[in-house]
């Protein structure tokens, strides 16, 4: 968890965030239910988004309307590009040159404002139900 420390994480600007993680388990929920989450969040609009993850399938909204179907119990490494200009988050898998998903960017909560949060826990108001192995999490900005 980094908060409030733009030498560390800052959340307003557009980054590439890199992730190296699989879904371990979901325990006794349903397959529907997401396993783990990464929320990348900035303090100010159009800043924010989230990327659920479950056994079978990666999506930016927690309902998995549009996801991007894999075997996320096995090692995959996720890029997520996030353009604040334009208001849009990309996501690619496995060093893929081709965009997976995309989405709009959206609006900070009231108490967690310009963080990146990642694992099993609900870091949202999307509440999480399995256990994840992260390899990596790092970042940088873009522009």
């Amino acid at each position: 968890l980094l908060a409030n420390q733009p030498e560390h994480w800052d959340g307003n600007r557009s980054s590439l965030v890199e992730c190296r993680m699989r879904v371990v388990g979901l325990g006794e929920e349903p397959l529907t239910q997401s396993a783990a989450e990464l929320r990348i969040c900035g303090s100010r609009p159009r800043t924010v988004c989230q990327l659920f993850f479950r056994k079978d399938a990666v999506s930016f909204d927690s309902d998995y309307a549009h996801r991007h179907e894999l075997d996320a119990t096995e090692l995959h490494t996720y890029l997520i590009l996030t353009d604040v200009d334009a208001g849009t988050a990309c996501l690619f898998v496995d060093e893929g040159k081709a965009l997976v998903l995309a989405t709009y960017l959206g609006e900070p909560g009231k108490d967690k404002p310009n963080r990146i949060l990642f694992g099993d826990s609900s870091a949202s108001d999307v509440t999480t139900h399995g256990q994840s192995e992260w390899e990596i999490l790092r970042w940088r900005s873009v522009k």
